[in-house]
């Protein structure tokens, strides 16, 4: 076969994206067991794709024989398909990343864009670039290579250190905020950092488990203060724990990672905080998980109906004087910390990315509270941590009025 084809036709390089295709396909394959039917129709698909693809490599030759290489639009084919190999995948996932769709398939209108950014790239880069190397000597393209490595590679640190671009485009103000809450030490104080002390009366309980949080630490006030939740609630313990600034008898925070207590996903861990309020018999009990994780249970029935949760409430109430339940309203598909600042430089909509909403939580929370005030899962991101701080404050105040009522009668 002659080079022109066994090297420069796109028919001929079809195998790269065809071994990438088959690869794709076997990872996949051990991972949907349970979905037997739909990966038999996607293989079957496939075979049709490969038999085409084939059928067509081979009968080109034949077709065209030694004027393959004269038919311009092939030729021109073979010229762009290797930049727009290279090329393709990049730009595929920065739509992705500005479409917020990380996880999801791109629409057929943002595909259709994303081909033409291809497309148009792919010809910049084959004749602003591509051609005018082939054309130079060995040791100019030798001389180009190192250069242009040397400097993608001596960008790097100067590129960490920058902004997105599109970040100046917002406000002042905005901007401030972002860079305020992307430093982790600005907002958030590790569990360690809190000067957490280990109460001997609680050695009889399982607090040693796999992926529990505990902390407990005296105070000079009045009342006792018990946090129990999952990691919402280890993430929003920081903050409740300054705002009471040691106005308490004692605080403690109980709280597993994935351990919602109100669904009693491990019973063993929800059994535990049961015996630890117990023990502690604490005037407040702070129990705080995400409202989806509740709703995902039954989307279409009342949080009243689930006997589970309403079961679980029901032993926490009879264990201490006021029980709150912070149940937050946040994002499930996306890590808010990265999807937050990407909605403001993008200018999207975060309405697509809600796990419920907002008409489902209203309607399922109605008959427990005069006025839901409803956020977006700033327990979880480091966007707007300002704004939860006068909701605690009021709550741990109407705590404080009931404690000094209740001890005056």
């Amino acid at each position: 076969m002659p080079f022109e084809l066994s090297y420069s036709f796109l028919p001929a390089r079809i195998w790269q994206f065809l071994l990438g295709s088959v690869a794709f396909e076997l990872s996949r394959g051990g991972h949907e067991a349970d979905k037997t039917k739909k990966k038999e129709n996607n293989l079957d698909s496939f075979s049709y794709l490969l038999i085409g693809i084939l059928g067509t490599v081979v009968s080109l030759p034949w077709l065209f024989g030694e004027h393959s290489t004269r038919f311009q639009p092939l030729v021109f084919i073979g010229d762009i398909s290797y930049v727009t190999y290279l090329i393709h995948w990049p730009i595929i996932n920065f739509v992705r990343y500005v479409q917020l769709k990380d996880d999801s398939i791109l629409s057929i209108y943002e595909a259709l864009v994303t081909i033409i950014i291809i497309f148009v790239l792919s010809i910049l880069v084959l004749y602003c670039l591509e051609k005018p190397i082939l054309q130079s000597n060995f040791s100019t393209n030798c001389v180009i290579t190192v250069v242009f490595i040397g400097s993608c590679v001596s960008f790097i640190p100067w590129i960490r250190n920058q902004e997105c671009l599109a970040m100046k485009t917002l406000p002042l103000s905005v901007r401030g905020k972002l860079e305020f809450n992307s430093n982790f030490s600005n907002i958030m104080s590790p569990i360690s950092e809190l000067g957490c002390e280990y109460n001997e009366t609680t050695a009889g309980l399982v607090i040693n488990i796999e992926s529990v949080e505990y902390c407990s630490r005296k105070g000079n006030g009045t009342g006792r203060i018990l946090v129990i939740g999952n990691s919402v609630s280890i993430r929003a313990f920081p903050q409740i724990f300054h705002i009471f600034n040691g106005n308490y008898e004692e605080i403690r925070l109980f709280a597993k990672h994935g351990g919602a207590p109100l669904l009693n996903v491990f019973p063993y861990y929800t059994q535990a905080a049961v015996d630890m309020a117990r023990e502690m018999n604490p005037d407040l009990i702070w129990i705080i998980q995400g409202i989806n994780e509740v709703l995902s249970r039954d989307p279409n029935s009342p949080i009243s109906t689930d006997e589970v949760v309403q079961n679980t409430m029901d032993q926490f109430k009879g264990l201490a004087k006021m029980v709150y339940v912070d149940l937050p309203y946040f994002i499930t598909d996306k890590i808010p910390v990265n999807l937050i600042p990407r909605i403001f430089l993008y200018r999207k909509s975060l309405k697509e990315h809600l796990s419920v909403s907002l008409s489902e939580v209203e309607e399922q929370i109605k008959g427990h509270t005069d006025r839901p005030l409803i956020y977006d899962g700033i327990h979880l991101g480091f966007a707007a941590f300002e704004r939860i701080n006068p909701i605690y404050e009021k709550r741990i105040d109407q705590f404080y009025k009931v404690l000094k009522s209740e001890r005056n009668n």
